[in-house]
């Protein structure tokens, strides 16, 4: 039991460290020896002992991410809220606790946020098996809200909307050095507000 609970602790170094760089200079821009040196780790072999492969150890960290958010989802189930507003707002806060809470938060976040801008079908494959289940109970939910609408109208704005909170909720902290000049809210829950109305306006324009 001592040596797997050693392994877990080596293996969860790795990830926050992937973690860490992959933040910091892009998912090409960090090698997978880079990550291993950065963790501590003396073995050259550890990433592929661990992980296989570039994508396995993205799989790796949408793991890590997912599991957190499921357990965030578990207390405060946005797919029960009673209207759109409610549902979009507990989804946003969600990710904002991860991004608040973890020492890891805000760089896996980012890191999921540059995993959604590329076009390789393998990486697009990752974050579609980590996280299909979150976006397909957003979407039923918001179609119970609207029955007659067009299904790929309303998939569509999910997609889109997703895509929004985490990219948003990525620059939380790099608010004060945006391109508009700084920008400032008094606490967490302003900005969850804030990106929240943004969103609701956006999946419920003409519908």
């Amino acid at each position: 039991m001592q040596i797997l609970g050693g392994k877990e602790d080596i293996r969860e170094k790795l990830i926050l460290s992937a973690i860490s760089l992959y933040a910091q200079k892009g998912i090409d821009g960090v090698s997978l020896r880079e990550i291993g040196v950065s963790s501590g780790a003396k073995n050259s072999g550890v990433m592929q002992y661990h992980f296989g492969s570039k994508l396995g150890l993205l799989g790796a960290i949408m793991e890590k991410i997912v599991q957190h958010l499921s357990l965030l989802k578990a207390q405060n189930p946005p797919q029960e809220a009673e209207d759109i507003d409610s549902l979009v707002k507990q989804t946003v806060k969600n990710i904002a606790t991860i991004v608040s809470v973890y020492d890891w938060g805000e760089d896996a976040v980012k890191v999921m946020s540059r995993m959604l801008m590329e076009t390789s079908t393998d990486i697009r494959n990752i974050i579609n098996r980590y996280f299909s289940e979150h976006s397909v109970q957003l979407y039923q939910r918001i179609s119970t809200f609207y029955p007659d609408v067009e299904p790929n109208k309303i998939k569509l704005r999910v997609l889109l909307a997703l895509d929004c909170i985490i990219h948003g909720m990525s620059e939380s902290k790099s608010l004060s050095n945006s391109p508009v000049g700084k920008i400032s809210f008094y606490n967490k829950q302003e900005l969850v507000d804030q990106l929240s109305d943004f969103i609701v306006g956006g999946i419920t324009y003409k519908l």
